[in-house]
């Protein structure tokens, strides 16, 4: 019996660890964000503002929109407009990103990014800005 109740516990504690990560990414659905520079990229400004999201490169004059859609607390879906189809003819037709916050901190998040159209996984930071 002790065991069992153990085990209902620590089952209670992983559940409402996992609930409290997913909460904590509401913080970040909207506002102003900076990626900063890293071995695969240079540094970029992010807007988000309900289901749109505006993504511009340091020293860059291009701006790139996306329409987001989110899957669950802490997972988002990112998909081209016509305007940035237009910018990047080279983008597949459906091309969609999948980020997943992977870690909440107070002012950032670590988050995961993969598309449709490539193997390539980014890990990167994301610090809020406003």
């Amino acid at each position: 019996m002790k065991i069992l109740s153990l085990f209902v516990m620590l089952l209670t504690l992983v559940a409402y660890k996992v609930n409290a990560q997913e909460s904590n990414c509401e913080k970040f659905k909207n506002g102003h964000f900076i990626i900063p520079k890293d071995s695969h990229a240079p540094e970029s400004t992010i807007i988000r503002n309900g289901s749109i999201q505006t993504e511009q490169v340091k020293g860059s004059k291009e701006v790139s929109e996306f329409v987001v859609e989110w899957v669950d607390e802490c997972t988002y879906t990112l998909t081209p407009t016509a305007k940035t189809r237009k910018l990047y003819k080279n983008l597949p037709k459906d091309a969609t990103l999948t980020v997943e916050i992977i870690e909440v901190k107070k002012n950032s998040y670590i988050q995961r990014s993969t598309s449709s159209f490539s193997d390539f996984v980014a890990t990167t930071e994301v610090i809020k800005v406003k």
